[in-house]
């Protein structure tokens, strides 16, 4: 932590502030940094996508900067599933009495899946059962195939790809790829080039990877030009846009891009649609 905060003591003198304020850096987990992001004190903290929403809910928090992921060309905004069913399966209700199918090590992906029925009104772990974890997406796809179960959780826009693979390996046929569809489709995670200066506005089921986050005006006031945030994000950014290779050591990340309520709207009337509510409260 203090090496973080050595690093990002310039960045202070750089914003429209009095020259007594000092930047400070303290490692904490979702939940002491959801404390903290209400508890009234000039803070932001950079957390999880779900610690945030918690944080908009109970004090107003305000989103700032989002991660972005860059991979062979394509900027990444998040993470995004699709719920694949057997054809039979034409709405989250038909999944009532069903099982479910899941992967080894992978409980992400259902999580997200089961947040997005619940969002359609349909609560997966009340009213579906599990079965055993397969060893991997094509083994959970060919149970799926095979009657086993009937819904799974796969990233978005994949199932085809995995198909191919089963094809490969000779383990499906043409007529399977008429037996599974996708339920619920997870949003477009590829960020606009239109948007790589802009606020971008992320789609209804997008869980970004990870979001920096202000206390609210109470804590962190307008200043005399604009509202001290804006000087944070705008002196943050600029910083890892000079040092990348910080943002990825500490993120695993290649960019951050500025946000803001109306970004992550989408994000946040999905949870609550879905009736979610973290376990740690401030």
């Amino acid at each position: 932590a203090q090496a973080v905060a050595d690093a990002l003591q310039p960045v202070s003198e750089t914003l429209n502030l009095a020259p007594d304020i000092e930047v400070q850096v303290q490692r904490m987990d979702e939940a002491t940094a959801l404390r903290a992001l209400c508890s009234g004190a000039p803070v932001t903290a950079w957390v999880n996508a779900f610690t945030y929403v918690a944080a908009a809910r109970t004090c107003g928090a305000e989103p700032l900067l989002v991660l972005l992921r860059e991979n062979e060309g394509e900027v990444k905004i998040g993470i995004a599933y699709d719920v694949i069913v057997s054809a039979g399966i034409r709405s989250a209700g038909d999944l009532a009495g069903e099982r479910y199918c899941r992967v080894e090590g992978q409980l992400e992906d259902w999580a997200f899946a089961a947040l997005m029925l619940a969002a359609e009104g349909f609560d997966p772990l009340a009213q579906m059962s599990p079965l055993p974890v397969y060893s991997s997406e094509t083994a959970a796809l060919r149970a799926l195939l095979d009657g086993e179960c009937a819904a799974l959780a796969l990233a978005a826009g994949t199932l085809e790809d995995r198909l191919d693979e089963l094809a490969a390996e000779g383990n499906t046929g043409p007529e399977d790829r008429e037996d599974v569809r996708v339920l619920i489709a997870g949003g477009d995670v590829l960020l606009a080039s239109e948007n790589a200066g802009d606020p971008p506005v992320l789609p209804r089921y997008v869980v970004p990877y990870g979001v920096w986050v202000a206390a609210p005006d109470s804590a962190l006031p307008a200043g005399d030009d604009r509202p001290l945030r804006q000087e944070l994000a705008a002196a943050v950014r600029a910083y890892f846009e000079e040092n990348p290779s910080i943002l990825n050591r500490w993120f695993g990340m290649s960019q951050v891009i500025a946000v803001d309520q109306t970004s992550l709207a989408a994000l946040r009337a999905w949870l609550d649609g879905a009736a979610w509510d973290m376990a740690h409260a401030p």
